[in-house]
């Protein structure tokens, strides 16, 4: 992954039609990475879960996240009520 400078359009140094995978951070930086032709279809849960970004290195394997279907429902109720403050179509 390289850093894609600031104030830069990624039509700027992405080619038309070439793949890529590009992550934004919320202080405006963005990393770039070319996407080859043996791309790994988990790259993107690989990168996030990294030491550099969210040092989760159990949860780069989607299977060992794998929860029941109770504890799915109760998670999914507590971030409704965590993001409830943001929702504006409750309003």
């Amino acid at each position: 992954m390289r850093d894609v400078p600031a104030n830069t359009e990624l039509s700027q140094i992405v080619p038309v039609g070439a793949p890529y995978f590009v992550v934004e951070f919320d202080n405006e930086e963005k990393l770039l990475h070319r996407v080859s032709l043996k791309m790994p279809l988990q790259f993107g849960r690989e990168v996030a879960a990294s030491p550099a970004l969210l040092n989760m290195p159990d949860r780069v394997d989607w299977k060992a996240c794998k929860v029941s279907k109770d504890e799915e429902t109760r998670m999914a109720a507590v971030f409704r009520k965590k993001f409830q403050p943001y929702d504006f179509n409750s309003e």
